[in-house]
């Protein structure tokens, strides 16, 4: 449980971390490279969510 609430804490922090990016990238960019680079970066958050759990489930 000590783990998934750490994990729950890092995940809400790459969130907010990412939420900022973006208000800077939409001042500043196009919203077609803006969706492009949104999925990419949701695509590895996820996928490193998944390594992480796997490996804390295999120890």
């Amino acid at each position: 449980m000590k783990l998934l609430k750490s994990l729950a804490k890092v995940r809400w922090a790459l969130f907010l971390g990412v939420m900022r990016l973006l208000k800077t990238w939409v001042a500043t960019s196009h919203s077609i490279s803006l969706s492009i680079i949104l999925t990419i970066m949701a695509k590895q958050l996820i996928g490193f969510e998944q390594t992480i759990f796997m490996a804390f489930m295999t120890q």
